[in-house]
């Protein structure tokens, strides 16, 4: 998990967490999958919210060893994270 929240990371910035939960809703059929905090959610949470969300997700990936979440995470550069502060 540390390795993806590294330089301040929160999390994916919107649109892209919005398809990272895409993908793990076709993977995880189960519908206690949090939603990412995107749209009104984005606006209404600081971004201990959002980190807490995301490492949920995060959680998920790892735990089931999920290859198309990891691989998601690992295409993403640097500008497509929310970073603390921002």
């Amino acid at each position: 998990m540390s390795r993806y929240l590294i330089n301040y990371r929160i999390c994916p910035q919107p649109g892209l967490w919005n398809e990272l939960y895409k993908i793990l809703k076709e993977e995880f059929t189960m519908e206690s999958i949090s939603p990412p905090l995107i749209l009104a959610g984005w606006n209404y949470s600081n971004d201990d919210d959002k980190e807490r969300r995301f490492k949920e997700h995060l959680s998920l990936i790892e735990y089931k060893d999920f290859k198309d979440g990891r691989d998601f995470l690992e295409k993403l550069k640097e500008e497509d994270w929310h970073h603390k502060g921002e």
